[in-house]
């Protein structure tokens, strides 16, 4: 399988897409130093107001920590922000992930902001009772978390929905019988041979195609992807279609059912409707 592109105008926007998500996921880290610098200068100001004075250098050292400890963080929210879409894992693993992640999150910037400042200095560090640190300290990095991780999320969904719309209008100048299917999956684009497709199968808003042991997300419609891959392929169901080459064995249930079991072992339920179309 091929990935990459080929210097057409579809290119250009897939380029495009790839680096207006870019410009969006490069303005976290960006807003990350703004708030640092905000907190810190609202501190002493704060301070001097209250009566309370606040060093500068003791202001900077607790927002600098924290800040850098998020910067330091933010390739694993990254990576969660695309790893927990609900295309891909649906809404409930998707929301609990989160919850679980952004206590990940919180536990690991206490770690490495309290390591930090304990190093700045030299062990002096006192943040007080844990628990009343650490739920202080959630209830920041909650909110942290579902930001950065939205912002993640849409560059990802900018950067796919462009090379989405450069991959219908290069598909649609395929024929529908031809060797190359081009499956936008996120951000990256495959050049996939049909002849290496085992099924298309419906997810929510993407198709799930299963290349051999390997499954592509493409944006698309079910009946889009059909006409694409051609008569090679049969339905057995309303949200999935498979290869003829690539079914093994057929096997109907007493309620007029049906599985058919694939070549690289995938079972796939298939419907009466349907059975008529399957020549085993």
């Amino acid at each position: 399988m091929e990935t990459g592109t080929d210097g057409t105008s579809g290119d250009a926007a897939v380029t495009s897409g790839g680096r207006l998500g870019r410009v969006i996921a490069a303005v976290v880290p960006v807003a990350v130093i703004v708030q640092v610098t905000i907190n810190a200068v609202s501190r002493v100001a704060d301070g001097r107001a209250a009566g309370r004075p606040v060093a500068a250098g003791a202001a900077w050292g607790y927002e600098l920590t924290s800040g850098l400890a998020i910067l330091l963080l933010l390739p694993m929210l990254w990576w969660l922000s695309g790893s927990l879409m609900p295309s891909r894992v649906g809404w409930p693993r998707a929301i609990a992930g989160h919850v679980a992640g952004s206590l990940g999150f919180s536990a690991a910037h206490v770690g490495i902001m309290v390591g930090l400042r304990l190093l700045l200095w030299h062990g002096r560090y006192d943040a007080g009772p844990v628990g009343e640190f650490l739920l202080y300290e959630y209830r920041k990095d909650g909110w942290s978390y579902i930001v950065i991780v939205m912002m993640f999320a849409l560059s990802r969904t900018v950067a796919s929905a462009r090379g989405n719309a450069a991959t219908i209008s290069t598909s649609r100048a395929e024929p529908a019988d031809g060797q190359i299917l081009v499956v936008q999956d996120g951000t990256r684009r495959h050049h996939v041979p049909i002849r290496d497709i085992h099924y298309a199968r419906a997810a929510g808003n993407y198709v799930e195609v299963a290349v051999g042991s390997e499954r592509l997300l493409h944006r698309a419609t079910l009946t889009a992807m059909e006409e694409q891959l051609g008569e090679g392929f049969v339905r057995i169901h309303r949200g999935v279609v498979v290869a003829r080459r690539a079914i093994a064995t057929v096997e109907t249930t007493p309620a007029g059912d049906f599985a058919v079991t694939t070549i690289g072992g995938d079972v796939l339920k298939g419907s009466r409707r349907y059975r008529s179309l399957v020549a085993l």
